[in-house]
């Protein structure tokens, strides 16, 4: 009985995050923060061994089938680095989420039209969309990807204004090589807009020669 209300009451919190209300909760911090970041360095089978960023070696598991609240964004590679969300009261040791980082913050073209998106490790997210994008977080207690970005809306007088607004990322498949988003526009509540699905490659190995040596002059080792 126990079981079945704290599984119903995590339902009901995972609802809430895709609202506007939780995302103000999640920014000033009445949520809990379940999220660490670490790389792993071990796998096997569904127990994992990660080193922290503060350098602590720690072994979880992961639950073979995730529950429907969890998030698994990316594959588990030994030698990527994950955020991770271990929510210790009621799975204690256990990786309830996690975001694949490295496979992430990558720098991916559009197979639709060319145009590149980018995870950038301090948040800043660039690319083109329907909307304006500014920026992602990940957030500490689910795990989902979250993304702030603004657009212009007609207000019936012949002029533009301006709205900054906060969405669910859902990630559909993140690998090495394949990035395919959705960006859930239907669920603001101020305006009418249809989602946002872009599928994208990661750039190739002699494209990222081409961008290091126009970055940095060198070419890669």
């Amino acid at each position: 009985m126990l079981h079945s209300l704290r599984t119903a009451l995590l339902a009901a919190l995972f609802c809430l995050a895709t609202s506007a209300f939780s995302q103000r909760e999640a920014v000033i911090g009445i949520a809990p923060d379940y999220s660490s970041y670490a790389t792993l360095i071990s796998q096997q089978d569904t127990s994992l061994v990660f080193v922290t960023d503060q350098r602590d070696t720690i072994s979880l598991t992961i639950l073979k089938k995730p529950w429907k609240m969890m998030s698994r964004i990316g594959t588990l590679s030994p030698g990527d680095r994950y955020a991770l969300i271990v929510q210790a009261e009621d799975l204690p040791g256990v990786v309830y989420s996690y975001v694949n980082l490295t496979q992430l913050q990558q720098r991916w073209i559009s197979l639709t039209d060319g145009n590149t998106l980018v995870f950038s490790p301090g948040g800043i997210l660039c690319g083109s969309a329907s909307v304006s994008l500014d920026n992602y977080r990940i957030d500490n207690f689910f795990g989902t990807i979250f993304v702030k970005f603004h657009y212009f809306y007609p207000t019936g007088r012949g002029t533009y204004g301006i709205e900054e607004s906060e969405t669910l990322l859902e990630v559909k498949e993140l690998t090495d090589t394949t990035l395919d988003v959705v960006l859930k526009l239907s669920y603001l509540y101020k305006s009418k807009l249809d989602d946002w699905h872009m599928k994208y490659r990661c750039q190739t190995p002699e494209e990222r020669k081409n961008e290091l040596l126009k970055r940095y002059g060198v070419r890669k080792q």
